[in-house]
């Protein structure tokens, strides 16, 4: 916070200062944050099997970045801070992380999916689906909220729900990949090949559009286990 005080403290007008503290805290969760996804440590009730793969994120790479109208930049700050926790699987400090951001700013849908994401890995899965409710009842039709839920769903063994909610995430925008990846490996895992091999490919050809060759290289590792 102190340094990107310091990076705007020479501007004189309140309304520049919190339109270049906004870019600047988009331009962390572009690169630092990596579009918020998260690549590591997958819960031991995973649907990916393969751990350098994202499993889940509070945000959908093909969306809009975070708007001035989404209010005071020291919520936004905040909220990255929280994202980088849950990242990091520090699950208990990103709940309290997230807590702080909604007493900011309690109508940031993102914060809600995230601390749905923590509150899941902590077996509070009453309280994460009610956290997804208020996301969508923000923002309905924001695609990551329902492959939010889908991944909730998925890790608590209820594949029916889980498939709709990932199949909903698509139709809602269908140039974002993540639900297609959940989707091919949900269906790996109840032994529908062909099913998994066409959603990981789509995954595999839009992180192509998206410039991602990390996750274009892993899911294609994937691919290729799956095939043989």
């Amino acid at each position: 916070m102190r340094y990107l005080n310091n990076i705007i403290g020479c501007i004189s007008s309140k309304k520049q200062k919190n339109n270049v503290f906004l870019l600047l805290i988009n331009l962390m969760l572009l690169t630092s944050l990596n579009c918020l996804e998260i690549e590591d440590n997958i819960p031991e009730k995973q649907i990916v099997p393969d751990s350098s793969t994202s499993i889940i994120s509070t945000d959908d790479p093909t969306s809009s970045l975070l708007q001035p109208e989404d209010n005071e930049p020291f919520a936004l700050y905040e909220y990255a801070r929280a994202v980088t926790l849950l990242r990091a699987a520090e699950y208990y400090q990103a709940l309290q992380q997230f807590d702080k951001v909604l007493r900011i700013h309690p109508k940031l849908h993102k914060a809600y999916i995230g601390r749905a994401i923590a509150l899941s890995h902590t077996n509070q899965l009453t309280a994460a689906l009610e956290d997804i409710d208020k996301a969508i009842d923000l923002v309905p039709e924001y695609a990551a909220t329902y492959n939010a839920r889908g991944y909730i769903h998925a890790n608590n063994q209820s594949s029916e729900l889980a498939i709709a909610d990932f199949l909903k995430a698509i139709s809602l925008n269908p140039a974002y990949p993540e639900p297609y990846e959940n989707l091919g490996f949900l269906y790996h895992k109840l032994g529908k090949t062909t099913n998994a091999q066409i959603n990981i490919e789509q995954a595999i050809s839009l992180y192509k559009q998206l410039n991602n060759y990390q996750k274009v290289e892993s899911l294609s590792k994937i691919l290729s286990s799956i095939k043989n």
